[in-house]
This record gives structure tokens, C-alpha cells and sequence, in this order.
């Protein structure tokens, strides 16, 4: 069995119906609908009438009770091995859970599956598609579905690239096992917005993820969209989770890749999964200055901690680059030149702050620096205290996250490279 999970309230009251169509249109007849009304939202008497419909109560107003609380509750009380999230204004293609089923089907290692979706409005009884920019690395193609012509939105693979924002991570419609949901701790019920982006992070962390190239859901837009009414609040959630997970993320799917991760002045403090290199005490005993002694397109990550500022800054990023996979990623952390560290150590002989990365990430700066090959993709940049000590001691570093952007790679998010 399926189950379709809904939180409904007062907003959604004029589209619930059409939801529900959705789901008795299904060439999958094996489902439950678990729906949590709460804060005004109401069911018709048809849709109470249908013995696969399961009615949850919460119909305290309370404003400590999230997003995250009723879709946990509904999971609570769903019976299906597989369960499906549906937003109450919106509606699934008729083969959606057919899909979604023999997905899960051909595939029982994987916990999560998600697929393509297609946003509309409705203006004047018009359908109008809705679809995000090339710029950000969208790819959208002609769908149509019930006389409607729109557009699919083609979803983002499922990497640390992408999910390093909620605006690219797995969309509609998002399918998990249920074992594994619970595994993973289900729902935060203290999240108020982005929690499908938490459980995502958490999903990829625990297994791979599948996606169905296909458009199985249709996103209503009218105007109290969460994305409209509270993007503040999903922005600075978004950041918040960012630390959190990016770092996880990446060093999982360097793992799962097949290419070596590697550390570069890792005769020092090398973390587990990484080959250490240095010149000396390190699992690869070499000389930096002359290159990293691996192949082109050969590594999924490179980790940088307190070594940049010791050789040459142009050579070592070019040769980072080189060595780096389509997509891979430069984990780095610098003294910054903003604190006393850049410059107290005699070793030094490279300094950097977060404009320094500007030479790398942006070719309106790359262009005066005759020697830069590289091109990366500026996941993030800050510069911060790593603790109370460097605080006290005035030494602040700068902490990037870098895509390597070359053929075999079409950046996701914003990039001023497109290679």
C-alpha cells in the first residue's frame, strides 16, 4: 500500500477537491489518503464518504505548531510501506503512484525517489505554466496534461550541488520508504518551513536517492504559496541548515563516487576517508609545489585546511582544479588577511580573504590574472572565528565551499562561469 500524506488548512479549502480527483484518478488503486485538517480546513462530504480516505484531527490554532508536526503526525498514522507527501492545492498525473511504485519496485536499495514537476497558475480559466531560469541551470520541455499546455520542469540530480539549497533540492512529488523515513527520525516537528529540505539532506545522507525523469505532479501557484508568504523565513533556514549539512554531504558523495578524496598537507589532522598528502607523514609523500600527483578528472574532493597560505595560491588552485572531477568540490579554510593569523605564522607566503576567491569564481576578475586556468563555482564564502581562542587572538579565517566548473558539469545555482 501507498499512503498519501496532506496537512490541509483554511487556505487550501478551495483545491482539495481537485487534490482529491487526483488521487481517484490513479491507475494505482492501492493507496490511503492520511489527511491532517487542521486551522480551518474542512473535507467535503464526498471525500469523507471514501473508505481509503483517513482523517486526522488537529484543530488546535496554535501558533507553536508547525509544518513539520502534522506531516510527522501524518506519517504517525499512515499504514503503507511507501508514503507519498501531497500538498492539499495541488494534484498528481494519473500515473503518478504507478510510478512511483514500480520506481521503488526496481530499485529496493533506494529509501527516497522524486520526480519531475509542472507549476501553473490559473488566470481567467486559463492554465499558464510557470518555470524558473536557464540562468540558475533549469531545464524545462512542453507538457501537457488535460488539454493544458505547460511546462515540465526537469528536477535536479540528486548531489550535493544541488542540494546545497532548498530552491534545487529534490522536489515534487518526494517518495520515501517508510522504514527508512523513521530511521532517519522522520519530520522535525519544530520546523516551521523547510522541512522537506532537512529531510532531504538527512535522506541523501542515508542512501541514494532516485529520480524519475518524469513529470508526475502539478504545482499550483496562486499567491499564499509558503514560497511567497514566508521566503524570509526559507531563506534564513535555508542558511542555517547550510553549515549543518553541505560538508556531510559532500564527503558522502565523494565516498559513494568511486574517486579518491584527498587532503592536501594531510601529514596533519587528516580526517577519516581521505588520502593524505604532504611532504611528510602523510599516506602520499610528495612535493605540492610541483602539482598533485594525480591524473586530470580523478578526484571527487580536495580538502584544503590551513595549507593554502603555504604555496604558491594560482599553481596550487589550477592544479586543484585539474585534478578535480566535473562538479567536484574544494573544501578550504584560510587565515584570512581580516585577522592577525594571515600574517603571524613565517611560513606563509600566500594571503587571502573572501575577495581573494573573487579571482577564481568571477572572470571579470580571473581576466588580469594572466595565470589562472581554474574555474569554480562559489558555493559559499565567509569569514569567521573558528573558536573562542581565535577570537581572542584576533585570528579569523575564511571558510569556501568550491564547485569545480568544467566540461561534464552544468552548474546548479548561481555561477558566473557556464562551461
Amino acid at each position: 500500500m501507498i499512503s498519501i500524506i496532506t496537512p490541509h488548512y483554511a487556505g487550501s479549502n478551495p483545491f482539495i477537491e481537485e487534490t482529491y480527483d487526483s488521487l481517484m484518478a490513479q491507475t494505482f488503486t492501492d493507496w490511503q489518503w492520511v489527511v491532517v485538517c487542521n486551522n480551518g480546513g474542512t473535507l467535503s462530504e464526498r471525500i469523507l464518504d471514501e473508505p481509503r480516505v483517513k482523517v486526522v484531527s488537529y484543530l488546535e490554532i496554535n501558533p507553536d505548531v508547525h509544518i513539520g508536526f502534522l506531516k510527522r503526525l501524518a506519517c504517525e498514522h499512515s499504514d503503507g510501506e511507501i508514503i507519498v507527501e501531497l500538498d492539499s492545492d495541488d494534484i498528481l498525473t494519473e500515473d503518478a503512484l504507478d510510478e512511483i511504485y514500480k520506481a521503488f519496485n526496481e530499485h529496493p536499495e533506494i529509501p527516497f525517489i522524486y520526480s519531475n514537476d509542472a507549476e501553473f497558475t490559473i488566470e481567467n480559466g486559463i492554465w499558464k505554466p510557470n518555470v524558473y531560469s536557464a540562468y540558475w541551470g533549469w531545464e524545462n520541455r512542453p507538457f501537457e496534461w488535460h488539454g493544458h499546455k505547460l511546462l515540465e520542469q526537469i528536477g535536479m540530480p540528486p548531489t550535493p550541488n544541488a542540494l546545497r539549497s532548498i530552491f534545487w533540492a529534490p522536489n515534487h512529488v518526494r517518495a520515501w520508504r517508510t522504514k527508512d523515513y523513521w530511521e532517519i527520525g522522520g519530520h522535525n516537528p519544530e520546523h516551521s518551513v523547510v522541512d522537506d529540505y532537512d529531510l532531504c539532506c538527512r535522506f541523501f545522507l542515508h542512501a541514494d536517492m532516485w529520480q524519475i525523469n518524469k513529470c508526475l505532479y502539478l504545482y499550483r501557484r496562486h499567491g499564499i504559496n509558503t514560497t511567497f508568504t514566508r521566503n524570509d523565513e526559507i531563506q534564513q533556514g535555508n542558511a542555517n541548515f547550510y553549515p549543518r549539512y553541505i560538508i556531510p554531504m559532500v564527503e558522502t558523495w565523494g565516498k559513494r563516487s568511486g574517486f579518491p578524496m584527498i587532503d592536501l598537507g594531510g601529514g596533519f589532522n587528516k580526517p577519516a576517508g581521505y588520502i593524505g598528502l604532504d611532504s611528510f607523514g602523510a599516506d602520499v609523500t610528495c612535493d605540492l609545489e610541483q602539482g598533485i600527483p594525480y591524473p586530470d578528472n580523478s578526484v571527487s574532493v580536495v580538502r584544503a585546511y590551513d595549507f593554502l597560505e603555504h604555496v604558491n595560491p594560482i599553481k596550487i588552485m589550477n592544479e586543484i582544479h585539474r585534478v578535480l572531477v566535473p562538479g567536484g568540490w574544494l573544501l578550504a579554510s584560510i587565515p584570512s588577511t581580516d585577522g592577525r593569523g594571515a600574517f603571524q605564522d613565517p611560513t606563509h607566503i600566500s594571503f587571502w580573504n573572501e575577495n581573494s576567491i573573487l579571482y577564481y569564481t568571477d572572470p571579470n576578475m580571473a581576466m588580469y590574472v594572466r595565470d589562472i586556468k581554474c574555474k569554480f563555482q562559489n558555493s559559499r564564502t565567509i569569514t569567521w572565528f573558528p573558536s573562542e581562542w581565535h577570537k581572542e587572538h584576533n585570528v579569523s579565517y575564511i571558510d569556501t565551499q568550491l564547485i569545480a566548473v568544467k566540461d561534464g558539469y552544468k552548474p546548479i545555482g548561481e555561477s558566473l562561469w557556464r562551461s
